[in-house]
């Protein structure tokens, strides 16, 4: 799929929604923990594994490091640690090692906890400070129509990116099999044995470009951007506003099922604007699944 950045970007919302869109300017950007699909990161979530999880999964690998044929490579102190115990036989058996181990490990299992939950807050606070504000590469996207756009009651607003309304920092959505997370066992894993760098922080961002592969039809842009004087507060403490540039929305899109009263009432405050937008009515084609803009004056 390609991820050539669009020259217009959509904005799927229901026809009362849309009309607010074009009366005001501007656009909702919201925080990423007003997200309530599941698949979304947020500031709710949490560490996918307890230090007990880690503790037993760190103590099953350094006692298999022990007894395996292949020695281990690396100079940090705990494979230096086991490379001097193969060599002098400290251990008759993996159950003697674990015991052992157990004790060793758990001091240091401790402070990576202390690491992980100062990662945690971290990232509860980059949350916190971020908005975000969600696109779609195309008007003729069927499953956008009926997610984001009342079941084809709604409509699509065109939108030009620019740096004065933020959208110049749209980035496409990345779909994938791999559900992100903060950080993962064999991670920390690897901290512990090998000191592998760790630092949770670098992802952040894409933690909140990423969503399950099975919605990639939806084809997704998303602009992300520090929380500023720019933005005006709402009602909603996760949502807030932002005028968007002059003249920069180009076209209004009219779902196949929208209220005439309400296309009416759309256009007519289309049209009053300084830089009025084009006007479209989804079609349907005449042999294919598929929708295709018609202009309407």
């Amino acid at each position: 799929m390609t991820t050539e950045r669009p020259k217009q970007l959509i904005k799927y919302a229901s026809a009362d929604a849309g009309l607010e869109i074009l009366r005001s300017q501007s656009l909702w950007w919201s925080s990423p923990n007003a997200y309530t699909s599941p698949f979304e990161m947020n500031g709710r979530c949490g560490i996918a594994f307890s230090s007990k999880e880690l503790l037993n999964a760190t103590v099953k690998l350094a006692t298999t490091l022990i007894f395996q044929d292949e020695r281990p490579q690396g100079q940090t102190p705990l494979i230096s640690a086991i490379n001097r115990w193969r060599d002098e036989r400290r251990f008759n058996s993996p159950e003697e090692a674990r015991v052992v181990l157990q004790d060793l490990l758990a001091k240091m299992v401790a402070q990576k906890e202390e690491q992980v939950h100062a990662s945690l807050q971290k990232w509860q606070l980059f949350v916190e400070s971020v908005r975000t504000c969600c696109f779609s590469a195309a008007a003729d996207i069927l499953g956008n129509w009926d997610k984001y756009a009342e079941q084809h009651q709604g409509i699509a607003v065109s939108i030009t990116p620019d740096s004065e309304n933020g959208l110049d920092q749209m980035q496409a959505v990345k779909y994938t099999r791999v559900r992100p997370q903060l950080t993962t066992l064999k991670e920390q894993i690897n901290q512990l044995l090998y000191n592998e760098a760790v630092n949770p922080s670098q992802r952040f961002p894409k933690n909140l470009l990423t969503k399950p592969e099975h919605l990639s039809d939806e084809r997704e842009w998303r602009a992300l951007v520090p929380k500023n004087v720019s933005f005006r507060k709402t009602h909603d403490s996760n949502r807030d506003e932002k005028a968007l540039t002059p003249g920069s929305i180009k076209a209004v899109y009219f779902g196949i099922a929208c209220d005439e009263a309400k296309r009416r009432a759309i256009m007519a405050v289309g049209k009053a604007l300084e830089t009025p937008p084009k006007f479209f009515q989804m079609t349907l084609a005449k042999e294919q699944f598929k929708l295709e803009p018609v202009a309407v004056e």
